[in-house]
Order: C-alpha cells, then sequence, then structure tokens
C-alpha cells in the first residue's frame, strides 16, 4: 500500500533550462516543410463540401430549417444525413445556427447552372421560403416562369403530384 511522506527538497529560486535549449537542425535532421496559406488543395477542399440535394431534403423532411440543415450538412462533409441529424442536435442551439451561410462556403457551389440565364438569388430565396422544393426544382420553375418568382411558386404547387415530370417535359422540350 502507497504511503505519502513528507520530504524537503533543496530547490534554487532560479532554475536555467539553457542547456535544454535547441540550436537548430542537427545533422543527418530533415525539416517538414512549411504550409502555405490557402495555396494547398488540402485546404481549400474541407472548407466547402458539395451539399446533397436528396440529404438536405431529408433533413428539411424532419422539420429542421434549411440554413440549419445546409450548415450541417457543410460541418459533416456534405451527404451523411445520420451525422448531420447528429450535429443539428448537438448545435441547434448555437446562435447562428439559422443564419445563413457565409458568401463562397457551402452555397456557392450549389449553382452550378447559373449559366442557364436564372437568377440565383431568386432561386436560393424561393428555396428557403417555400421549404419543400429542390434547388433543381426551383431553377427549372423560375427558367420557365422567365425569372418571375411568384409564378415560379405558383408553377411548383400546382405540379406538385407529378413535379419531377412536369421538369423533366420541360427540359426535353427546351432542347428540342
Amino acid at each position: 500500500q502507497p504511503r505519502k511522506i513528507e520530504v524537503n527538497i533543496d530547490v534554487p529560486e532560479e532554475i536555467s533550462l539553457q542547456e535544454l535549449k535547441g540550436t537548430g537542425p542537427q545533422e543527418g535532421e530533415k525539416l517538414v516543410p512549411e504550409e502555405t496559406e490557402g495555396g494547398g488543395e488540402a485546404t481549400s477542399a474541407p472548407a466547402a463540401p458539395t451539399i446533397d440535394e436528396g440529404a438536405l431534403g431529408q433533413l428539411m423532411d424532419m422539420g429542421f430549417t434549411m440554413n440549419g440543415c445546409k450548415r450541417a450538412l457543410t460541418a459533416v462533409g456534405g451527404s451523411n444525413v445520420e451525422a448531420a441529424m447528429n450535429w443539428v442536435f448537438e448545435h441547434s442551439t448555437d446562435p447562428d445556427f439559422n443564419d445563413p451561410l457565409p458568401e463562397g462556403g457551402a452555397g456557392a457551389q450549389e449553382s452550378p447552372s447559373s449559366d442557364s440565364g436564372v437568377d440565383e438569388g431568386v432561386v436560393m430565396s424561393l428555396v428557403e421560403n417555400l421549404g419543400c422544393f429542390t434547388v433543381d426544382q426551383v431553377r427549372a420553375a423560375v427558367k420557365h416562369c422567365a425569372g418571375a418568382a411568384d409564378r415560379a411558386a405558383d408553377w411548383l404547387f400546382s405540379h406538385m403530384d407529378d413535379l419531377d415530370g412536369a421538369i423533366a417535359a420541360l427540359e426535353s422540350s427546351a432542347t428540342a
């Protein structure tokens, strides 16, 4: 059985660590190269994972807000619904949980077809406000309605029974 004993030790008032101080690289040592700020691919890839629309829809169907779902998916890599749901439960009380993602973050890669002549601001506004449509569905409706947000919302709700079929018909008529 260990027991505590009282022992007096002489300790100097000042301790010199000079003999432990390094003098630079020693013979045979290899230096690790310094990382540059923002220059490597490894630093830019985790900053903005692509958000999976299906995963976003699943989380929103569970009743979470769009911005909260985007933050969760961004934090867990973009597509893992279970991990994102756990992240939401852990961070739902964060003060910035429902704030939009900063520009250039995960929201930026959700506009791959901005060359289609559709105002992505209108698309994202409708997606956030309507809450039950994906970005691609809203983008197709806005394109069909020549950019009119109110007409696009009306079109989406009037074609909810077979929305994917209606969008496919729009796309096939646009290519014909």
